[in-house]
């Protein structure tokens, strides 16, 4: 039996927040645009520098929209939710929107070829 589900969860620290993001895999034609950025970000040891990421999430971040289905648990500074188009739209959380990009690539690449 296949291990396969439409969405997947995922969990990141930021800031001191216990993040949970939800997303579905990425369909083929836009894992095929992000396959050249994300194979030098791994020959770079899975590189946090935005000189590597900077293209990957310029050239996919609006798409990501149709993908992420929730992001729980992240809070402002007054405590309240973070909205995901916060996330995904401003520049304060792109180390945090890099690490959701990467394990979109991750989890949507299959058992055979993850990083």
């Amino acid at each position: 039996m296949s291990n396969f589900t439409p969405l997947v969860t995922r969990k990141f620290t930021f800031e001191g927040d216990e993040v949970s993001v939800t997303f579905a895999r990425l369909k083929r034609k836009h894992m095929m645009q992000l396959a050249p950025q994300f194979e030098k970000i791994k020959a770079d040891d899975n590189t946090t520098d935005m000189e590597v990421l900077g293209p990957l999430i310029d050239g996919f971040g609006d798409k990501c929209h149709e993908y992420i289905r929730s992001i729980t648990g992240l809070k402002d500074a007054n405590g309240e939710d973070v909205a995901t188009t916060e996330v995904i739209e401003n520049s304060y959380f792109m180390e945090l929107f890099a690490d959701i990009m990467m394990a979109m690539i991750e989890e949507s690449l299959g058992p055979s070829k993850k990083a």
